[in-house]
């Protein structure tokens, strides 16, 4: 999303709880987390495989949560990056540092093994599409990546 200032007001309309920006998108970044933050919403922000992770120091006395993309955005189906560990180990850093709780989120390629991966990174949470919704028993797919939070 190019210009997510476009997209904040009806997003907070609609009660959204939280909202996530790309860093890498265009407008002032700071100011619309501090528009989300003056509505009382949680916000966050992605980064992209090759962005550098201190692209987050400025944002991080706002931010409640940093998703890291561990796929190219644009479709699903992809692998995880080999490259996403090191990154994730990074901004896992960086929130130590800052001496805030922010919720570090991964999303891209999440399937049984990748989970562990990521976990073992420094990641809370995980996002999986086709490792669960490609696969005929939803609740099995669902366990198996459980198994790997264990």
């Amino acid at each position: 999303m190019e210009k997510p200032q476009d997209f904040i007001p009806p997003f907070i309309k609609a009660g959204a709880s939280a909202l996530t920006l790309h860093i890498e998108s265009k407008g002032d970044i700071k100011v619309l987390l501090q528009e989300i933050k003056k509505a009382g919403l949680a916000c966050g922000v992605s980064i992209k495989p090759d962005t550098d992770p201190q692209t987050l120091m400025p944002y991080t006395d706002l931010i409640d949560l940093v998703l890291v993309m561990t796929v190219y955005p644009g479709f699903g189906g992809q692998s995880f990056l080999p490259s996403s560990p090191k990154q994730i180990q990074q901004v896992r850093q960086l929130i130590k540092a800052s001496g805030r709780k922010i919720w570090l989120e991964v999303d891209g390629g999440i399937n049984p093994q990748t989970v562990i991966t990521a976990k073992q990174a420094g990641a809370d949470a995980f996002v999986a599409g086709n490792a669960v919704f490609g696969q005929k028993d939803l609740n099995a797919a669902m366990q198996a990546i459980r198994a790997g939070l264990k």
